[in-house]
């Protein structure tokens, strides 16, 4: 049968405002019954893990490749990998106006969280509430090892 990737917005196609890669229904594999060819999704990908068919279409279109036909190039191309991420950290803003870059600059941890899984995590909502806890464990962790002496704080992601 076919599938209809979860990460693909009809409200943002190539010619909306704002746009993304066209989404279409992705046909059963023929490799075995009920597996799809997962490189035409717009699943998480890369040093970031590179969501949603806007993100995509952006982020191809700053690097100049075309993830909208070969998304993923995120996952089998390091310098796309690499940049996507970048590219995410310094451009993209999600729900909140601030990229991620910006919130890091003004101390704040949490402002990551919230442009990077808004509502999901910022408040979380009873299915991801252990990604904000697993998220800021793992950033603590990190932190000390690199012996970071003062911490972001998570002051933008309330709830």
């Amino acid at each position: 049968g076919n599938y209809n990737d979860p990460y693909c917005s009809t409200f943002h196609t190539p010619t909306s405002d704002p746009a993304g890669c066209a989404c279409s229904t992705i046909p059963e594999s023929t490799v075995a019954p009920g597996y799809l060819d997962a490189d035409l999704l717009f699943l998480g990908r890369g040093s970031i893990q590179l969501s949603w068919n806007y993100n995509y279409f952006y982020a191809g279109a700053d690097l100049g490749v075309d993830l909208c036909t070969n998304p993923d190039l995120v996952a089998t191309d390091e310098e796309v990998n690499w940049g996507t991420a970048i590219w995410f950290w310094t451009k993209n803003t999600g729900s909140t106006g601030t990229t991620c870059a910006e919130y890091v600059a003004a101390g704040s941890f949490g402002g990551t969280v919230k442009t990077i899984n808004g509502g999901l995590e910022c408040p979380a909502t009873a299915s991801h509430s252990g990604s904000v806890v697993g998220r800021l464990n793992d950033y603590c962790i990190a932190a000390n090892v690199l012996s970071v002496g003062n911490l972001l704080t998570l002051g933008e992601c309330s709830g």
